[in-house]
């Protein structure tokens, strides 16, 4: 019986090792961006986070998003967050 938990310990403990050096950090650039459907209401920032989504696709995992109103234009917000803009090797 201690046989095959030490054979799945040791093959559990190989794709660790092989797997890590392939682990890349992330880094995250604060993006500003404008969008014409209207100015900032309750749940604006959901709304730039989908805005986010739609413009950048989700790959690019969008958080920390804030919508403010235009201050050049009443039918536009200003939608800030954070979005992956790298990956750097480790």
């Amino acid at each position: 019986m201690a046989k095959p938990k030490t054979l799945i310990f040791i093959s559990y403990f190989i794709l660790l090792v092989v797997s890590y050096p392939t682990q890349e950090k992330t880094i995250w650039c604060n993006t500003i961006a404008t969008f014409p459907d209207g100015p900032c209401s309750v749940g604006g920032d959901q709304q730039c986070l989908l805005d986010f989504i739609e413009k950048y696709g989700a790959q690019s995992q969008p958080k920390n998003c804030i919508c403010f109103p235009s201050e050049s234009n009443s039918k536009e917000r200003l939608c800030t967050c954070d979005i992956i803009c790298q990956a750097s090797p480790p």
